[in-house]
C-alpha cells in the first residue's frame, strides 16, 4: 500500500503533501522508515515522508485572510497523533488564535489520549469510555462552548 501511494503522490507532480487528519499523516511520515531497506523505494519513501505537512502547520506557516469574527471560547484537545506521533503542538492554537473574537484554550490534559485511538476504542470500548469520560469532564470544567481538535477519530470519539 505505501509503494501506491509514493507511485501515485509521484504521479501529482507536486512536492508537497498536506493533510487534514493528524493518523494519515502521523503514517505518512513514516514511509522513509518503513522502506528503508528497499533500494527502489527507500529514498522515494524519504521525499515523501519529508513532504507532509499537518494543514494546521502549512496554515499557520501562511499570512491568513482576513477572517470574520467568531465570538466564543473553544477548547483545543491535541490528537495523539499530531502531537506525540509527529511533535506538532504549536501550529494547531496558532492557527485557531488568528480568527479575530474566539478564544482558544488548551484543554487541561490535553496531551492525554480521548480514547478514540485508530481501532482501540473498538477494542477495548470500556477503557475508550472512560478516557472519553475523563476528557469530556474536562472540556466541561474549561467551559467551553465546542472542541476542536486534528483527527478524524478524535473528532468522532469527542462529538459522540
Amino acid at each position: 500500500m505505501a509503494r501506491r501511494i509514493i507511485d501515485a503522490f509521484e504521479a501529482t507532480g507536486t512536492d508537497l503533501l498536506i493533510t487534514n487528519s493528524a493518523g494519515c499523516g502521523a503514517v505518512l511520515r513514516e514511509y522513509g522508515d518503513w522502506l528503508h531497506d528497499d533500494s527502489a523505494y527507500r529514498e522515494r519513501a524519504e521525499k515523501l515522508s519529508a513532504s507532509v505537512r499537518d494543514i494546521s502547520e502549512w496554515l499557520a506557516e501562511r499570512e491568513s485572510p482576513e477572517l470574520r469574527p467568531v465570538s466564543g471560547r473553544v477548547g483545543y484537545d491535541a490528537p495523539c497523533h499530531l502531537l506525540h506521533a509527529q511533535g506538532i503542538a504549536e501550529a494547531p492554537l496558532e492557527m485557531l488564535s488568528r480568527i479575530p473574537g474566539l478564544e482558544v484554550v488548551s484543554l487541561p490534559r490535553s496531551e492525554r489520549c480521548c480514547g478514540a485511538a485508530g481501532i482501540y476504542g473498538l477494542a477495548q470500548r470500556r477503557l475508550s469510555e472512560d478516557l472519553l469520560e475523563r476528557k469530556l469532564f474536562e472540556a466541561g470544567a474549561a467551559q467551553v462552548r465546542c472542541v476542536t481538535t486534528g483527527n478524524p477519530g478524535c473528532l468522532m470519539q469527542i462529538g459522540a
